[in-house]
């Protein structure tokens, strides 16, 4: 129940053209997406609740153990400021370097990092938030996104001035951090890896042999890319 308090708090009909404040100003909640169906699917959160992080500015500085949400669709970083159901407040995206999310028994941590469209190989539109595979290294790191569904919008006509509710889909991009210094989007498979990575294929495939590494997640390709570097 409380999940479902969260999401329309957040994108529901009140707050479909409202603003809400932030420390610059004012900031649609919705990023230009009004969302008046009650019968939407999915969210545009990385994870539908509020949760304990951290988040670490530019300047080295950083406000640890607060309550934070993450809306992937608009890339906004939220922040519990009261115990009131409008109590948050949008961080500014610019004085952030990355933040943290903590799962809800706090045994598993979400480390996000800003990193530059410039170090894309297929040149990102801007600058945003990658999850790192594992905490420990940036060499591996997953981009999540929100594509939000509008099943009328090849219409005349937008789904929100009907009934019927579009849906919110995860789309998520794995990249490894190559040589030049540019970040590869590949494929979770050792193939893909060792494409990349061809002028050490035979060390790697060793290295993977001997480790005896299943690779079914971003997180497995973590020490196979390090021992890359060294």
């Amino acid at each position: 129940m409380k999940k479902h308090l969260i999401i329309l708090t957040l994108i529901g009909s009140q707050l479909a053209f409202s603003q809400i404040t932030s420390n610059t100003g004012a900031a649609n909640m919705s990023d230009g997406l009004s969302l008046r169906q009650t019968d939407i699917k999915g969210s545009p959160f990385f994870i539908d609740d509020w949760r304990m992080g951290s988040v670490i500015n530019i300047d080295g500085s950083f406000k640890d153990q607060k309550e934070l949400i993450y809306n992937l669709f608009s890339n906004n970083l939220f922040l519990k400021i009261g115990e009131g159901a409008k109590d948050y407040m949008s961080l500014e995206y610019k004085t952030i370097a990355g933040f943290i999310l903590y799962s809800a028994d706090k045994t598993q941590s979400f480390v996000f990092t800003k990193i530059s469209e410039n170090m894309f190989e297929d040149s990102k539109d801007d600058e945003k938030f990658y999850e790192q595979a594992s905490p420990q290294s940036k060499k591996v790191i997953v981009e999540h996104l929100k594509i939000f569904k509008d099943p009328n919008a090849s219409g005349w006509t937008s789904s929100r001035y009907n009934n019927k509710g579009g849906e919110f889909n995860d789309i998520s991009k794995v990249y490894v951090l190559a040589k030049d210094g540019i970040y590869y989007n590949i494929s979770v498979k050792e193939k893909s890896l060792l494409s990349l990575f061809k002028d050490k294929k035979d060390e790697l495939e060793d290295f993977i042999k001997n480790k005896n590494i299943k690779i079914k997640d971003a997180i497995d390709l973590v020490p196979i890319v390090e021992f890359y570097h060294q």
